[in-house]
């Protein structure tokens, strides 16, 4: 929206119109952004474990029909409150012991976005 002057602010949790329509992305968990990022790249390579189970979970044209997709484990109940740690710790497939200890830093990333994770998805991890 450089051309205008203006700015839209869309929550949403259709990954699909965040795709066709977004430029920068934050994705929250517990009220809180755990990742940020340019579309593209958080599309390409999720970092936050969050992140990369909501588009782990998304069907895609190109799967086998029949083939199961990819869910978070537990429901959005299991979480603790961000003063005792990363609120998605409970769901966490990459969970360590510093998830636990109080809310990690919003932290910048290499490839100009932020992160909020002691243990992020590696850069090398496909979403499926």
């Amino acid at each position: 929206m450089d051309e205008t002057g203006t700015a839209l602010i869309m929550i949403t949790h259709d990954l699909g119109v965040v795709a066709g329509l977004c430029d920068t992305v934050n994705v929250l968990y517990g009220g809180k952004i755990v990742e940020r990022a340019e579309r593209h790249e958080l599309f390409a390579r999720p970092r936050h474990p969050y992140t990369h189970g909501l588009l782990s979970s998304v069907p895609r044209l190109d799967s086998p029909r029949g083939e199961r997709l990819h869910a978070i484990r537990g429901s959005v109940a299991d979480n603790i409150p961000w003063t005792e740690g990363c609120a998605f710790a409970p769901r966490c497939d990459n969970v360590v012991d510093a998830c636990l200890d109080g809310t990690p830093p919003l932290e910048p990333t290499a490839n100009g976005g932020d992160l909020r994770c002691n243990n992020p998805v590696s850069e090398e991890v496909a979403v499926p």
